[in-house]
């Protein structure tokens, strides 16, 4: 009995298995990571490239520069007695150009030349309201215009003198001539009445009515004392 007993007994469970569950993790047995993992740093910027040639301030830099120079250099030539083959086809244009009004140019030159270069220092310099710069150069051309129309007969009288380097210049000469072909002679005096009004307007920076205020007090003083007794009384 004892030899079948031991032939037909059940194999107790084995020491170690199945008495104790499965320490094995089921993501593949590696213990998970509780600390929080660090971020890269992104890679630093790259360095701006440096422009490819001059930058628009030294451009303008070498505009002011240039300009001054040959603003300086013309009224050099306009003082000297003689001109060099350089310099007197350069004024004789000037002359065709502009006439009486060519030796304000480099004046012009010089001042617009001075302020590009001293605009770096803004806060210093006086503040100019583009207006007033719009009605002064307003004036130089009416005032070329008006040279023009007084000095000359007919029109061919006033392209003659502009030639000439004399009145107004070709300037002078465009601007009367357009005004005539539009206008005629009584529209083209209005225009130009006109055109002084609004140019003034513009350079002195003053309103409409502070310029009437302004012509009623020199009517006022030159108007004779008898006839002020007569208003008053």
């Amino acid at each position: 009995m004892s030899f079948l007993s031991r032939l037909f007994k059940r194999p107790g469970p084995e020491k170690g298995k199945g008495s104790k569950k499965d320490s094995k993790p089921k993501d593949g047995g590696k213990p998970k990571d509780s600390r929080p993992r660090s971020r890269r740093a992104p890679p630093p910027p790259e360095p701006p490239s440096p422009p490819k040639g001059l930058t628009l301030d030294q451009k303008l830099d070498i505009g002011g520069v240039l300009l001054t120079l040959v603003g300086v250099l013309i009224v050099l030539a306009f003082l000297s007695p003689t001109n060099s083959n350089a310099t007197g086809p350069i004024l004789k244009l000037l002359g065709q150009l502009f006439g009486i009004g060519r030796y304000l140019v480099p004046v012009g030159m010089i001042l617009l030349g001075l302020w590009i270069i001293l605009r770096h220092f803004g806060d210093k310099l006086p503040r100019i309201a583009p207006e007033r710069v719009l009605g002064w150069l307003l004036i130089y051309i009416v005032a070329l215009i008006s040279l023009h129309f007084f000095a000359s007969q007919t029109i061919a009288d006033a392209y003659a003198m502009a030639l000439a380097g004399e009145g107004g210049g070709l300037v002078g000469y465009g601007g009367l001539a357009i005004l005539l072909n539009y206008l005629g002679t009584a529209g083209a005096v209005v225009a130009v009445l006109a055109w002084w009004i609004i140019a003034v307007l513009l350079a002195a920076g003053l309103s409409t009515q502070q310029i009437i205020g302004i012509a009623q007090k020199i009517i006022e003083k030159l108007r004779p004392p008898f006839g002020r007794r007569e208003q008053t009384s």
